[in-house]
Parts: C-alpha cells; sequence; structure tokens
C-alpha cells in the first residue's frame, strides 16, 4: 500500500487494470483515478499508462469533481477516452478553483531551494500558518509539508528521466510541470 500527492490516473490501452484500495476492495476498469492522499496498491496487469496530476491544476479541478464527496479509488471510463497531449495540456493551466493565496504559497514553495518555515510562507501570502494548512488540506487535500516532498521527488524523477545520475538527480533545481506519466 502506498499513496501520493497527486491525483493518480491509471490508463490500460488494452484490456482493464486493477487497483485495491485500504480495505481490500477491489476496482477494475480501462481508466481508474485515484485522488490524493488515498491508500491503495496496483493489482498484476498488462500494459498500464500512469499519469500522476498535480492538485494545484486545472485538470485537478475536474478529477475534483469526480470524486465528489468519496475518497476511494474511482473507475472512469470516460477518462480513458481523451489521449496522453489532451491530458498534459489540461494539466499545465493552474486550477481556477483554488485560494490564490493557496496557490502562491504552493509556488513559493515549489520556486525554494531550501526549507522555509511555514509560518514564513503564510506570512508572505497573507494568511497565518493555521489558516494556511487548513485551505491546503481542505482544497488540495494535501498539507503543503506532503506536496513539497512530492515536488522533491517529482523533479528527482524528471532529471532520472533526461539521464542525469542519482546523486545529479537528488540535487537538482525544481522545475513546476503539472503532469507527469510513468511507465508504458
Amino acid at each position: 500500500m502506498h499513496r501520493h500527492a497527486a491525483f493518480q490516473l491509471v490508463l490500460a490501452p488494452r484490456g482493464e487494470a486493477a487497483l485495491a484500495g485500504a480495505d481490500g476492495t477491489v476496482v477494475r476498469g480501462t481508466a481508474l483515478l485515484v485522488p490524493p492522499m488515498t491508500a491503495h496498491r496496483m493489482v498484476a496487469a498488462g500494459e498500464l499508462l500512469t499519469l500522476f496530476v498535480e492538485p494545484h491544476s486545472a485538470l485537478a479541478d475536474r478529477l475534483r469533481g469526480r470524486c465528489g464527496s468519496g475518497s476511494g479509488i474511482l473507475a472512469v471510463p470516460e477518462l480513458g477516452l481523451l489521449d496522453e497531449a489532451e491530458l498534459g495540456r489540461a494539466a499545465a493551466l493552474p486550477s481556477a478553483g483554488l485560494d490564490p493565496r493557496l496557490l502562491a504559497a504552493a509556488a513559493l514553495l515549489e520556486g525554494l531551494e531550501e526549507p522555509v518555515p511555514m509560518d514564513v510562507v503564510a506570512a508572505r501570502v497573507g494568511l497565518s500558518p493555521q489558516r494556511l494548512r487548513a485551505l491546503a488540506r481542505q482544497q488540495l487535500g494535501i498539507p503543503l509539508a506532503r506536496r513539497r516532498i512530492w515536488s522533491k521527488l517529482r523533479r528527482s524523477a524528471q532529471a532520472l528521466e533526461e539521464g542525469r545520475s542519482p546523486a545529479d538527480a537528488a540535487a537538482s533545481p525544481i522545475r513546476p510541470t503539472s503532469l507527469t506519466g510513468c511507465g508504458r
């Protein structure tokens, strides 16, 4: 079982994908959606395309609408009809539904090389640390500290994909992006 700070779309070009939730329930389909911070595990399957969608993107706004109040894995066959380029374009646009101060805090964290205390980030965007934390949980579905870790992982994965050594990848500068595809 694992969970992560981004929405996960699992697409099966042929056949179906299967994911198990924390309670052991297996969800199958040609396209599956895992909301942020939802515990899950992959079940053996054929060829899959896994896309991670940042929770501060316009595509995430659409995915949040699909999830409703539920927080489990969903079969979303209509998303399997979209091509990877179309998903990438939608994921590159910023969210229209999130508080602009939260987006500013996320952008600030994304651009920093060194950790900065959350009270400093909150002050820079005009919020108390408590309100910033509450906004992140309410609107993104994840704590900002978790998002910071996710950004570091994403940055390192991109550097490895570019052929950099693991040491260079770990030290690579942050380059904002909204969608990361892994494996086919």
